[in-house]
């Protein structure tokens, strides 16, 4: 894991600086992006793969047969990780092809920032992960559940203390970086940080049910969501316009959340 830490570590530094000089020298953003490629080709020739070696064998030896297996096994998952990852996506391109990319724009402008909401929610539910499912090997009814609902109660403070503070110092910290001009639509901060606070809820939950063995369920779950934001985005964004974007999110999300549980809930193991 130290490897990993040092070549993440080595290569952030590496691709900024590539970006940064190659928007310096050329002033095309295209270029700039294009410069990240060989910073992290290189890390992956002279770093990641020797050190890979000093591990094990790094040659892939998989049969046809094995490969159709893991195809099998592991698609829901890839499915189910797309089908999340589009209840935001699907809900602003409408939105874009609706009211144009400048509305968009300015939405995503807001709405960027409140990521780090969830990726700190799921940074600090993380490392909860393998106890979970170590729980869920010694005892599905008695370790299990009182320690998912531990982790679900820390989730939840940790979202409810978060949005409040950050809803009050986002919309000053917006205006001072982007102008006085998106000042208009710092309204829509708040809802963001709740939808993104949600949408890491769903993703734990999605981890949760793959520990129950339950991958058919987490695949459900995520296509529920995604129905629901396709179902809801139209009449929503049109009554509400940016702020429908949020809403659709939301009720996307909830109703994941909500088929989530009772998913968990209806789990045979905890029947026995």
């Amino acid at each position: 894991m130290d490897y990993i830490g040092i070549s993440q570590f080595i290569r952030g530094i590496l691709v900024v600086a590539a970006f940064s000089m190659g928007l310096i020298v050329s002033h095309n953003i295209l270029i700039a992006l294009f410069a990240l490629y060989p910073m992290g080709l290189l890390m992956t020739i002279f770093y990641d793969i020797p050190h890979a070696k000093r591990i094990d064998a790094i040659r892939p030896t998989l049969t046809k047969q094995r490969a159709l297996e893991l195809l099998r096994r592991c698609l829901p998952l890839v499915l189910e990780t797309l089908f999340i990852g589009m209840i935001v996506s699907v809900a602003r391109q409408y939105f874009s092809n609706a009211f144009g990319n400048d509305q968009l724009g300015i939405y995503a402008a807001v709405a960027t920032p409140a990521v780090l909401v969830q990726a700190a929610a799921r940074y600090l539910y993380a490392p909860t992960l393998v106890p979970l499912a170590q729980q869920w090997s010694e005892s599905p009814r008695e370790a299990f559940l009182p320690y998912l609902k531990k982790v679900l109660g820390g989730i939840a403070a940790a979202i409810v203390v978060a949005v409040p503070l950050l809803a009050l110092v986002g919309p000053p910290t917006l205006t001072l970086i982007y102008g006085q001009s998106i000042a208009v639509y710092t309204y829509l901060f708040t809802n963001v940080l709740v939808c993104t606070g949600a949408m890491a809820i769903l993703y734990f939950l999605a981890d949760v049910l793959i520990i129950c063995r339950d991958i058919k369920g987490s695949l459900i779950a995520s296509i529920v969501a995604l129905a629901s934001t396709v179902a809801t985005m139209v009449p929503l964004e049109s009554l509400f316009n940016m702020q429908g974007i949020n809403y659709t999110i939301l009720l996307g999300t909830a109703a994941g959340i909500v088929s989530s549980f009772v998913l968990i809930k209806r789990n045979p193991a905890f029947k026995s």
